[in-house]
């Protein structure tokens, strides 16, 4: 059951058969108080004693489905470790304090302060779009909470830069990496990328151009920006170029625009892409037969494999499945995964160090790492490399069912 704070909007939660939806129900507040949703505890934890868990998510906007598909993820991850007794000696339960951030730069980094200052949160999970992330940039360094990263922006990966920011992800060189590496192992030495720059495609196409350097493979035609304009005709550019591939290096749902423009064009060349390819609110739009020739980047526990067991992401899928009251899912359990991981990876540093201490939490990351469901996250002093490049693969999207692959 969700609460309010008594000085925030309300919100009620009501569940689909299909995702979770949230409702306002009362008049937006001006934009400096960002309303603030409380998930009540339940489990075998002592409800008098809680732990804080914030996260800040677009959850109404263009990007309104991803994000509630962190939601759900969250929200499993509260519930797992609840009913398993809570966190630390005293059995403490998770509370988690979420607020919509709309996708706005602004408003995302008014959320972080608010959850970091007000709120009094032990973690914090988020913001996802790296516009949000670099306007909320100088709270979430100084903040000393330690935070579970959902973005592949480079930045987020250097403790330099982001000390306490802990990616979930792999980086945007990391995906650009794998990338170069699979058209390589295709024999394409001429491939065409696509990328919004708006969306952090500038960072992504500059270390793709550098990993397919070094592979010897050459960029035909000109780098296309999907939102300029109409997408079928700035993808028709690339025809006359006859490229052996077409990279797709955003990392938002919009990626669906260019598959869709694809399939019009009904121009079959195969597609590389990053993991959003997989997630619902892609494959939904796009269809199957526009999936053909897709292949996306994507971590491997989501990979059926012989003789390798997925036993723990199936229970996931599961799980996630009752929550949203769905017979089958329609794209992959990443998203959630991901979300899942990050209170997971948290809660039980917390209770390996016996402590919410920033500090402690930290250094313990830092020495040991985490092994959830999507990776054995990788971790130092130097380098927070989130999912490292070996833990990849990459899989035709239409091997997708019921959330794996």
């Amino acid at each position: 059951m969700a609460r309010r704070r008594p000085d925030r909007r309300r919100f009620v939660i009501a569940a689909s058969s299909a995702a979770l939806v949230i409702v306002a129900a009362c008049s937006p507040r001006p934009t400096s108080e960002v309303g603030t949703t409380i998930v009540d505890p339940r489990g075998t934890c002592d409800t008098s004693r809680v732990v804080e868990v914030g996260a800040t998510l677009p959850l109404s906007g263009s990007s309104a489905s991803l994000a509630k598909e962190y939601l759900a993820g969250l929200q499993l991850a509260v519930r797992h470790v609840n009913r398993g007794g809570g966190v630390l000696g005293s059995n403490r339960c998770l509370e988690l304090a979420y607020k919509d951030d709309r996708g706005d730069p602004q408003i995302a980094r008014r959320a972080v302060l608010d959850l970091v200052n007000h709120e009094t949160v032990a973690f914090l999970v988020g913001p996802t779009l790296p516009s949000q992330i670099q306007a909320a940039g100088t709270g979430l360094a100084r903040a000393g909470i330690p935070t579970g990263g959902l973005s592949s922006l480079d930045a987020t990966f250097r403790p330099a830069r982001y000390p306490w920011m802990f990616p979930l992800a792999a980086s945007n060189q990391t995906l650009a990496t794998a990338m170069a590496a699979y058209a390589s192992s295709q024999g394409w030495s001429r491939v065409a990328v696509v990328a919004d720059p708006a969306a952090g495609g500038t960072e992504r196409v500059h270390a793709f151009m550098a990993a397919a350097a070094r592979r010897g493979i050459t960029i035909a035609g000109p780098v296309i920006d999907p939102t300029r304009g109409n997408e079928v005709a700035e993808l028709a550019q690339l025809s006359p170029a006859n490229p052996q591939a077409l990279v797709l290096l955003d990392t938002t749902p919009g990626v669906r625009r260019t598959l869709m423009a694809r399939a019009r064009l009904q121009w079959h060349v195969p597609v590389i892409a990053a993991p959003i390819a997989t997630d619902a609110s892609v494959v939904h739009a796009v269809g199957g037969t526009a999936l053909d020739g897709v292949a996306a980047v994507v971590p491997q526990p989501l990979v059926r494999q012989p003789g390798v067991s997925i036993a723990a992401v199936q229970r996931f899928r599961d799980d996630l499945r009752r929550q949203l009251r769905a017979r089958r899912l329609d794209g992959s359990v990443l998203v959630a995964a991901q979300a899942y991981d990050a209170v997971m990876m948290l809660a039980s540093t917390a209770n390996s160090v016996h402590s919410t201490s920033p500090t402690s939490l930290r250094t313990f990351l830092e020495s040991a790492s985490y092994t959830g469901l999507l990776a054995s996250y990788a971790y130092a002093t130097g380098s927070h490399t989130g999912i490292p490049g070996d833990q990849l693969s990459v899989v035709p999207v239409g091997s997708l069912s019921d959330g794996l692959f």
